[in-house]
């Protein structure tokens, strides 16, 4: 199903951010809990995220942005990325009945 915004969609699923944070934790091998402690979170709050059973909060974002020094921005994007992928495929019956706005042109 291609999209017709500005910018598209992979066209493959993106992986869940808790995957990508599982994946550096284990490269630095250093456990959720360490990790979950370092950001002042609960473990069962990451590991929720690792698991992909919650995603990236602005809150989040800004612990996992300071603890692995990059931004916010990045995670939440990420986020986004994974939720809009996955929300255009269960709307696109819906989204293929609305019909585009288009403008004339000034004379």
């Amino acid at each position: 199903m291609p999209s017709t915004n500005a910018n598209p969609l992979p066209a493959f699923e993106p992986e869940h951010p808790g995957l990508q944070i599982r994946d550096a934790l284990d490269h630095a091998r250093v456990s959720s809990r360490q990790a979950a402690r370092a950001m002042g979170v609960t473990a069962p709050t990451l590991g929720n995220v690792l698991l992909g059973r919650s995603g990236i909060t602005p809150d989040m974002a800004l612990r996992l942005g300071r603890y692995f020094g990059n931004s916010a921005a990045f995670w939440l994007g990420l986020q986004e990325q994974h939720d809009l992928w996955h929300r255009e495929r269960a709307l696109a019956p819906e989204l293929d009945k609305i019909e585009r706005l288009v403008f004339e042109a000034a004379e």
